[in-house]
């Protein structure tokens, strides 16, 4: 393929669609990762490791993953489990209604598990946390508040049922349809009193 190079520009490979080389570029001063001509990754001149079409940057001040400008395209920092999928950090925004979203998540890998996210704080010996969770064993969803003095918990989801759910773990709530009750769940299921 004809590529116009320029004096210094050192090709190692193959420009030919669809192989892959590296090229110095001794005009942007970068060393480049390609596939045929187009750049896939490459080193800046201040050190910093860009791929993504720019949109993944690896630098002295940290990871940096730059949506494009409408931030309709999600950008995912992934952890992966083999070929698994199981979370990541994205950020996109859903043009339809004007919203902006940086979402921490997980995804259940293998599916029987179920799935959680957090943000913890440390300080000393005091620990304290936020985590939702989803498909839990009790087989509902329920945000978790847990610090070294005190743990509340919250579905959801408000839950309507015409039974007590079973099993059950502190925190539980749901409305009971045969009565209209408000129940909770504390060691046993007991019914909201209003006064």
């Amino acid at each position: 393929m004809a590529e116009s190079m320029h004096a210094g520009d050192v090709l190692f490979g193959s420009n030919q669609a669809g192989a892959a080389n590296v090229k110095w570029d001794v005009n942007a001063g970068q060393l480049q990762f390609r596939g045929g001509t187009t750049v896939q990754a490459y080193i800046d001149t201040d050190g910093s490791i860009k791929a993504g079409g720019g949109a993944l940057s690896l630098g002295s001040s940290g990871i940096a993953i730059a949506t494009d400008d409408s931030w309709s395209t999600i950008r995912e920092y992934s952890f992966y489990s083999g070929t698994n999928h199981v979370g990541g950090v994205r950020a996109f925004r859903d043009s339809s209604i004007g919203a902006h979203y940086v979402e921490l998540w997980s995804d259940a890998n293998p599916s029987g598990d179920f799935s959680q996210a957090s943000i913890t704080a440390v300080s000393g010996s005091e620990i304290a946390s936020i985590r939702v969770e989803a498909g839990t064993s009790s087989g509902t969803g329920r945000i978790v508040f847990t610090g070294d003095r005190a743990t509340f918990q919250c579905p959801t989801v408000l839950y309507t049922a015409s039974s007590d759910p079973s099993p059950a773990v502190d925190g539980m709530m749901y409305v009971k349809t045969t009565d209209g009750t408000l129940q909770y769940y504390h060691g046993g299921w007991h019914t909201v009193q209003i006064f």
